[in-house]
């Protein structure tokens, strides 16, 4: 099903000149592998396409971050989740291509969001 949501999300972006996806998919219950499911789908049709995915479920909020390898040199998904972290009080970490991390503070993912598409507003041109 996590695949699923990350393929009808690619299809919906298939057309357009988006340079980033921010996301929240809140069906997928902050559960770490669907949300590794949901995103290997979106990067599977759209590889070029730098991706964070915020979930919450009752009691926890999950980030997962990629950034394609052709712009990691220039932008890291590990700063682009310490972003996020800080905007829920969470931890995490990971690699310039891939990052992930937890909160126990479910009600801010709204403002997890809202953060990472500032970062991402200023950083995918």
């Amino acid at each position: 099903q996590a695949a699923k949501i990350g393929e009808q999300l690619a299809e919906s972006l298939e057309n357009t000149d988006k340079k980033f996806l921010v996301t929240q998919g809140d069906e997928l219950l902050a559960d770490a592998k669907a949300l590794q499911n949901a995103v290997d789908s979106i990067v599977k049709k759209l590889p070029e396409l730098p991706v964070c995915v915020v979930s919450a479920s009752s009691s926890k909020l999950a980030v997962l971050i990629t950034v394609p390898k052709s712009m990691s040199k220039k932008v890291s998904a590990k700063e682009w989740l310490n972003v996020c972290l800080e905007a829920c009080g969470g931890k995490g970490g990971g690699s310039p291509m891939k990052a992930q991390g937890q909160s126990q503070d479910p009600s801010k993912a709204a403002e997890t969001v809202q953060a990472a598409k500032e970062w991402a507003d200023t950083h995918f041109e």
